[in-house]
């Protein structure tokens, strides 16, 4: 159950020693789930954070759920696919602060035949939504939900194929893109006839 999945991690998270930090997952689909917060055609959406974002402690400083529609009209199997999404927190002021986060799919265990000419919904999670950075880990763990700072996000999503010999290829095409920002206590109430709209 994909959602129950997610719902697993967050509460992890917010004990003292996570248990995991990452969730990467693949299904055939062409629809950004109804649980996302906000949702955009394309490749990139611009989001308005919620009040929550600013009263949350460091603790319980809120992560990104992401999730892209991806096509693959030319696509050969053994490839890994790395998607790698950008974000940009705004404030009023006119501060930016920019993370980025990559997540290395593992669709080479996919058959070729079954990517090719098709679309595929990606469930990407991070509990640090920065790549291993010390500084942008310290900015997200210490400072972005601080003093009501930021009150905007722009996330851009980049999907690559790696070749056998280490090059990229952009021989995909992300069709939807949504966001979610997930508080663990919330997503743990979340009621069960929902989650089940998301059996694997």
């Amino acid at each position: 159950m994909l959602f129950g999945h997610m719902v697993t991690l967050l509460k992890d998270y917010h004990q003292e020693l996570p248990k995991r930090n990452k969730v990467i997952t693949c299904v055939p689909g062409s629809e950004i789930p109804e649980w996302f917060d906000f949702k955009s055609s394309g490749s990139s959406i611009n989001i308005q954070l919620p009040s929550e974002w600013y009263y949350n402690s460091s603790k319980n400083f809120p992560t990104f759920v992401v999730s892209t529609v991806v096509s693959f009209p030319d696509y050969s199997g053994d490839r890994e696919i790395l998607i790698r999404c950008e974000c940009r927190l705004k404030s009023r002021n006119g501060d930016c602060h920019d993370l980025s986060c990559s997540f290395l799919t593992w669709t080479k265990r996919i058959p070729g035949s079954e990517l090719i000419g098709s679309d595929h919904l990606f469930l990407l999670y991070k509990t640090c939504f920065c790549d291993d950075d010390a500084e942008d880990r310290w900015f997200v763990e210490t400072q972005a939900s601080n003093k009501r700072t930021y009150n905007e996000a722009w996330f851009k999503f980049y999907p690559v194929v790696i070749n056998e010999d280490g090059s990229q290829n952009t021989c995909c095409e992300v069709k939807h893109c949504g966001v979610h920002i997930s508080f663990a206590k919330e997503e743990a109430e979340v009621q069960p006839s929902k989650r089940l709209k998301y059996q694997s």
